[in-house]
């Protein structure tokens, strides 16, 4: 990701048919955390969880992260392989997830490479 700030990844069991979903943003409150929200709507919801992650992103050089979701258990690491874990939360009435989409926070451009690997991790 080569982003200034809120790098967000959305996690849904159906797209448009389901309003419950994972949202995952990298680089929240200016660069400073990264955050996991549950719930149909973030903006009505607190983040059910958050880690000081300052400036994991960067305006001008992509960084590298691998996301991983498996029995119910987000995980967001830096790097590639086993990396550094940013945050992990585990939800105990999980969604299925069959659709996700990026994007980054109002004011914030952002370009992305994505790759798949299947892993141990999810």
């Amino acid at each position: 990701i080569r982003a200034c700030s809120s790098a967000r990844i959305h996690f849904y069991p159906m797209i448009e048919t389901e309003p419950q979903s994972y949202e995952i943003v990298i680089g929240a409150k200016s660069n400073t955390v990264t955050q996991i929200f549950r719930g149909a709507d973030k903006e009505d919801n607190e983040a059910v969880a958050e880690w000081s992650s300052p400036e994991v992103l960067h305006c001008y050089e992509y960084r590298t992260f691998w996301i991983s979701w498996k029995s119910g258990t987000l995980v967001v690491a830096k790097n590639t392989g086993a990396g550094a874990r940013i945050i992990e939360w585990q939800d105990e009435e999980q969604l299925p997830i069959h659709a996700v989409s990026l994007s980054t926070g109002t004011g914030s451009h952002g370009e992305w490479k994505i790759t798949r690997e299947r892993s141990e991790h999810g």
